[in-house]
């Protein structure tokens, strides 16, 4: 996460949203890439304990709710595990509908993501207009 942040141009705007089971963004609207946001968004993902299931969809749609976000990047490791969403696959089919006319770009950084669900993210960024990058640490 800190070498993504980093790499932000300070003309970039963003937003921290972990995907717990409630998520809850680091700020309500995007904010530009300045070092001190940088390291606000970084100490407030640090200050994090939670644990338990990743409701990547309740995420993905607060993200949209700004009507500035044009991108969203995924880093994790690809398994949604609670919501009302976890399938990728139908998260994929739903996003893609939701968003034909916003053209939303959707990237994923994938960690130790089997490779068949890969496949899926890789597909869904792709349609999106998006990237994937998948890699593994153990």
């Amino acid at each position: 996460l800190e070498r993504a942040l980093r790499a932000l141009a300070p003309s970039t705007e963003f937003n921290l949203i972990p995907f717990t089971l409630t998520p809850l963004p680091w700020q309500e609207s995007l904010q530009p890439a300045s070092p001190k946001n940088q390291a606000s968004a970084l100490a407030f993902f640090a200050k994090r304990s939670d644990r338990g299931k990743g409701n990547f969809w309740d995420a993905l749609q607060l993200a949209l709710e700004d009507p500035k976000t044009d991108s969203i990047v995924l880093l994790g490791d690809g398994a949604p595990t609670g919501g009302t969403r976890w399938n990728v696959e139908l998260m994929r089919t739903l996003f893609l509908e939701q968003n034909r006319f916003r053209l939303v770009f959707l990237d994923a950084v994938l960690v130790d993501c089997p490779k068949a669900l890969a496949r899926t993210w890789t597909t869904w960024c792709e349609q999106s207009g998006g990237r994937t990058l998948a890699t593994d640490l153990r």
